[in-house]
């Protein structure tokens, strides 16, 4: 069971918030925008069958859906930058994350774990991610990184190629080393039942915030 118990203000105030900021995120850069609420489906949908609680699909669908809030405070021409990025740029891109904690955190209506998972959403279980290289994540924080790295896979991204679902699981297979080895087992059952896979892999799953 989550420790997070949201009241009912709590929670309007968060949804309200959460429009609030991917409005303006859809402002900002449309095609941003539309990956996270793509990484927000996926994920509500692999915690589900998680059998994650339902206060803990809200709480994990939000910390999705605003994983990447923080790119609106870096240059927007980056983004669509297909080559020539300096190292300068380069780092200025991958603060994204702490900019986005600091979105979370200003907003004062978002439960710690939203953000502290947010803030995570790039780091490595190897702890080659970003912004601190740490090889401890939250649950939520190792879901996020499977599904927004699944997702942008696919994607239309400067610089790199479009893959199929196939594909961006084999690219992911890898480097397993980089995921959570439960959750990444998980995930790859998960994707048998959508029919992108065929050979599904015993596990323990994760089935809470805290476990």
């Amino acid at each position: 069971m989550s420790t997070c118990i949201l009241t009912e203000q709590q929670y309007k105030e968060m949804v309200s918030k959460t429009h609030q900021l991917l409005s303006a995120l859809y402002n900002y850069h449309s095609p941003i925008y539309h990956h996270s609420l793509q990484v927000g489906k996926v994920t509500q949908s692999f915690l589900r069958y998680l059998n994650w609680s339902s206060q803990d699909i809200i709480i994990g669908t939000t910390a999705a859906l605003l994983h990447d809030i923080g790119k609106m405070r870096v240059e927007k021409e980056l983004w669509s930058k297909e080559q020539g990025i300096t190292i300068l740029e380069y780092i200025q891109m991958e603060v994204h994350a702490s900019h986005s904690q600091n979105i979370l955190t200003e907003a004062a209506v978002f439960p710690a774990i939203i953000i502290e998972s947010v803030a995570q959403h790039h780091e490595r279980e190897n702890g080659a991610g970003y912004p601190n290289k740490i090889n401890k994540m939250t649950p939520l924080a190792s879901i996020i990184a499977i599904v927004n790295d699944y997702t942008a896979l696919q994607e239309i991204r400067p610089g790199h190629p479009v893959r199929s679902s196939f594909q961006a699981l084999t690219h992911m297979l890898e480097q397993e080393n980089h995921y959570d080895r439960v959750l990444f087992r998980a995930w790859q059952n998960y994707l048998v039942l959508q029919g992108i896979t065929s050979q599904p892999i015993e596990t323990k799953p994760i089935t809470s915030l805290t476990a």
